[in-house]
């Protein structure tokens, strides 16, 4: 979200794989939120989306979430940790971008 803000966009769709942060997320329930013990990631993402912009976030089936997978793995696969920026990606990503488009949830 992050990234997408300081690219000057205005409204974003997440896809999520995890069914229980999406219902924490969208009920913006602040005692469910205390008690998480992500309790200050969730608090940062929650800050993140009360910015003037349009965040929406859903719930996909695993099956639907390859691409975000692999790219979870090839981040924590990374010696230099931070933001990194694809341009172009990889034949394998780019199949499994395919596959997750074709999914239906």
């Amino acid at each position: 979200m992050v990234l997408a803000w300081d690219q000057g966009y205005k409204q974003i769709a997440c896809d999520i794989d995890c069914e229980e942060l999406v219902t924490i997320l969208d009920r913006t329930d602040q005692d469910l939120v205390l008690h998480h013990p992500q309790v200050l990631v969730l608090k940062e993402i929650m800050t993140l989306m009360a910015r003037d912009w349009r965040v929406t976030v859903n719930w996909v089936h695993r099956d639907g979430n390859a691409a975000a997978d692999w790219l979870a793995k090839y981040g924590h696969s990374l010696l230099d940790p931070g933001v990194h920026v694809i341009r172009q990606p990889e034949n394998e990503l780019q199949l499994l971008l395919l596959k997750d488009s074709l999914v239906v949830s």
